[in-house]
């Protein structure tokens, strides 16, 4: 049995060692010398133990998370003069469509697109929903492009 004292101890170098282990619990219980039925049963039994370590895999997600952000929006590489000259890494749609899907539920995101606007078109297979909000998508990309002086279209950057 641990005094209070030690059994804090070792439960905030459990949690400190904890991302060091790729929150695997049985390597970090290795680790740290503690066996895994000991913290099993602090887990069910102490309440701020338990806490400590949902803060721990919180701080694991919140960085996911920023990364993830980073990854979607890109790194814009500038010039001196702060004007953008290119990407360092480019914008991921992919990680941008994962991060609202996980992020944005209460603003509609999510794994499926579900279009509910029978009054507007009652005739339309979602096949044919899928197509429009395609067409309307790749008319608004096309805004976003601006014809120079020679004729040619650029790419309007951030």
């Amino acid at each position: 049995m641990y005094s209070d004292e030690d059994r804090l101890a070792i439960q905030t170098k459990f949690c400190e060692m904890l991302p060091k282990k790729n929150f695997n619990a049985h390597k970090t219980c290795k680790a740290i010398n503690l066996s895994y039925s000991t913290y099993r049963d602090w887990l069910k039994t102490d309440s701020s133990f338990k806490e400590m370590t949902e803060e721990a895999n919180d701080r694991f997600i919140d960085e996911i998370e920023e990364t993830h952000y980073i990854i979607a929006k890109g790194l814009a590489k500038r010039d001196d003069m702060g004007k953008f000259i290119g990407w360092i890494v480019a914008p991921n749609l992919a990680a941008g469509k994962s991060l609202a899907a996980a992020r944005g539920k209460h603003r509609g995101y999510g794994q499926q697109i579900l279009i509910d606007m029978p009054e507007l078109i009652p005739e339309m297979t979602d096949e044919q929903a899928m197509d429009m909000a395609r067409q309307l998508f790749e008319e608004e990309q096309e805004e976003e492009w601006d014809t120079s002086d020679d004729g040619k279209k650029e790419d309007i950057q951030p």
